[in-house]
């Protein structure tokens, strides 16, 4: 799992400039600079986008920053649903690409585990399923 206060950590380590002139620049206290560093609070929107002003960081930097506080966002639950959908969706992607016209059997077999995957999470789109041969229809 990712550590926003770590990442955020790194990036002052990698910085030439002191802690309490990126505080300052970032219109953060910099006691609460530290306490987000060590784990003891959480930055807002506000913050973390000020610091990643601050921190002058790349995009790559940038997006683990972010991906950091969406995992804080959305809790246990959610990040695993979200990881087990990425990863059916790189099979997926990875099945297209490795035949590039595959026999209709095929097909259906990666259809139909997406869709068999995804139905507890009622994410499914009846439009891509609906009335698909061995797929049952969703449940409530």
């Amino acid at each position: 799992m990712l550590d926003i206060g770590r990442e955020i950590e790194n990036l002052l380590n990698e910085c030439s400039e002191s802690v309490a002139e990126i505080a300052r620049r970032s219109h953060i206290d910099r006691s609460t600079l530290y306490k987000i560093v060590n784990g003891q609070r959480l930055p807002t929107a506000e913050q973390l986008d000020a610091l990643m002003h601050s921190l002058r960081v790349t995009p790559g930097q940038r997006r683990t920053l972010l991906e950091c506080a969406e995992a804080l966002r959305l809790g246990p639950d959610e990040q695993r649903q979200n990881a087990q959908t990425e990863e059916l969706l790189g099979v997926l992607l990875n099945a297209d690409r490795a035949v590039k016209s595959p026999p209709p059997a095929r097909k259906f077999c990666v259809l139909t585990k997406f869709c068999m995957i995804l139905r507890p999470f009622q994410a499914c789109c009846t439009g891509f399923c609906a009335g698909t041969p061995g797929i049952p229809p969703n449940s409530p």
